[in-house]
């Protein structure tokens, strides 16, 4: 798998749970912390730390 493919499975991961617009945002607020990382890094973990994100969302609201 290519990197563009990669990047391309990461994004289509993030629209299967909503986050899709919210990814280019997280990869620019990543960018400026971590200026060391590649594209492909960046993008890993903006989908990480989005998922992550939402399954806590998800877990508190299944708690009410």
């Amino acid at each position: 798998m290519t990197n563009e493919e990669w990047i391309e499975e990461l994004y289509h991961s993030a629209n299967d749970i909503g986050l899709f617009n919210e990814m280019h945002p997280k990869i620019n607020e990543l960018k400026k912390k971590h200026s060391d990382l590649t594209h492909v890094e960046l993008v890993e973990l903006a989908y990480i730390e989005l998922k992550r994100k939402h399954e806590e969302e998800i877990e508190v609201n299944e708690h009410e």
